[in-house]
């Protein structure tokens, strides 16, 4: 299958088209997507630092390093 994302044409073989997933801000939010489609629950993530300290989404000087709306409404705090 040249040309496929093979862990994509992979999984439809097995588990059937499902839709496409978001591509969210890193590999945890991805991860979990799948685990919901994929009818998982509870979904549990453990360690997982999913803040924008310095309001960047990656690491300065590579390809994806954009500015966040922290303001925005799909962001909230959690106390720490």
């Amino acid at each position: 299958q040249e040309g496929q994302n093979f862990p994509l044409f992979w999984l439809e073989r097995y588990l059937g088209k499902r839709g496409g997933l978001g591509g969210g801000f890193s590999v945890a939010t991805v991860a979990f997507e799948l685990a919901k489609l994929m009818g998982c629950e509870p979904v549990v993530l453990i360690g997982q630092d999913l803040s924008f300290p310095t309001g960047m989404t990656h690491a300065e000087g590579t390809a994806f390093c954009t500015k966040v709306n922290l303001n925005a409404p799909d962001f909230f705090k959690v106390p720490s």
